[in-house]
């Protein structure tokens, strides 16, 4: 891990995902996680990666400048610690180990490749790490879907019990079958058929909460309450994410870009990411899911600290 001009107790994260690259910076202390700053960008690194397997140069400046970014920021902090992954784009890509090594060389640290089941371990280790979401629930599903996977986690306070990284997300649905502008209603059909479909590979269980991570989980929070002052533990009925659906899925792009509360960068795959979730729901027989702000940058964040003493991993 790189040393900046530093103080040895702070620590950052990055996570490069298919839609977005995202940045915690925390302070580790007598077993309190302070976090100094949290950022995301949607730099679409795996557009098209699905139909191409490589990433396009287009999307490769971009990370790469985002990350240049994300290093200065780190060093002002006094970060002394970093660690970054990446995650179901860069498990596809031909030219991942490329992209990896420049990467690499603006961090000063090796990006490791998440493998499906790490991934989802580190987002469950995230999302337990707030207490105030387990409140009377013993076992837990999170979920987060992203853009090239969705990730799967059953299991308690204490441990994973399984997992499973699907290979569905909000961009390769998108890219495969939401080719009109809004969607038909036989494309919304096969992209909801195809992610049913997926999730059947996850054996259903008896939970008493879900849990989602993630920006889509996070945006559909945004959009439905764009005034509450914090998404982390935020209730989603299905009533709200059906009406909400409903109403976007017969949208243009342009026209759902100015819908308050989501990103004009996510307007495109927003659908496809929601009807995942609606799958989610449906599967496990639950009416709503509450919301968190932690999946694998946070689980990062733990698994670091606890190696130095810091605090102590929960999974």
């Amino acid at each position: 891990m790189p040393r900046f001009a530093s103080i040895d107790n702070r620590y950052a994260t990055i996570d490069i995902g298919t839609n977005s690259t995202k940045m915690t910076a925390a302070e580790v202390s007598g077993g309190r996680i302070e976090v100094l700053s949290e950022r995301s960008e949607i730099t679409r690194l795996g557009r098209g990666v699905d139909a191409t397997k490589r990433f396009s140069d287009d999307a490769v400046d971009a990370t790469l400048r985002v990350l240049r970014d994300y290093v200065g920021e780190a060093k002002s902090l006094g970060i002394s610690h970093l660690a970054a992954c990446g995650t179901s784009a860069m498990r596809d890509s031909l030219n991942g180990d490329e992209f990896r090594s420049l990467a690499g060389d603006i961090l000063g640290t090796s990006v490791e490749i998440v493998s499906g089941t790490r991934e989802a371990q580190l987002t469950f280790l995230g999302a337990v790490s707030d207490p105030s979401l387990l409140r009377q629930a013993h076992r837990v599903l999170a979920f987060d879907v992203g853009g090239g996977s969705t990730e799967l986690i059953l299991g308690t306070r204490v441990r994973v019990e399984r997992s499973q990284s699907l290979n569905i997300g909000a961009v390769r649905l998108t890219e495969r079958f939401l080719h009109g502008d809004p969607p038909t209603a036989s494309e919304l059909t096969a992209a909801s058929e195809v992610a049913e479909q997926a999730l059947a590979q996850f054996e259903s269980a008896p939970v008493d909460r879900i849990i989602g991570i993630g920006g889509t989980a996070t945006t559909v929070a945004t959009m439905i309450a764009p005034r509450i002052p914090t998404v982390q533990g935020a209730e989603i009925r299905d009533r709200q994410l059906d009406e909400l659906l409903a109403g976007l899925s017969t949208q243009t792009v342009e026209e759902r870009r100015k819908t308050p509360g989501l990103e004009p960068a996510r307007a495109d795959v927003i659908v496809a990411g929601m009807a995942i979730i609606r799958n989610i729901m449906t599967r496990f027989g639950m009416a709503s899911f509450v919301v968190s702000t932690r999946g694998v940058r946070y689980g990062l964040l733990l698994e670091m600290s606890a190696e130095r003493g810091e605090i102590r991993a929960a999974v």
